[in-house]
């Protein structure tokens, strides 16, 4: 006899909605800046080989992606709102 279990149901993992808040009020960056200097320095090396940034250039980039990372974060858990 063939035993019937139910379908597997998963369940959605969730953050605080104070938690996102948290995080985008925070002053500090939230990714370390020497392993995101060395993501640059990789994906940078593709398109060419001698390329330096300054401090103040990898600071803005970092602000900038972990901004829009906020963003679409914020975004995807808006998404089934009504």
């Amino acid at each position: 006899m063939v035993e019937l279990r139910p379908p597997f149901v998963t369940t959605r993992l969730r953050s605080r909605p104070a938690t996102r808040r948290v995080i985008k009020k925070k002053p500090a960056l939230l990714i370390n800046k020497e392993p995101f200097a060395r993501l640059v320095q990789e994906i940078t090396q593709d398109i060419a080989a001698e390329v330096s940034f300054q401090r103040s250039a990898l600071l803005t980039l970092q602000e900038i992606v972990e901004l829009n990372l906020v963003q679409m974060f914020t975004l995807a858990s808006h998404r089934n709102a009504k």
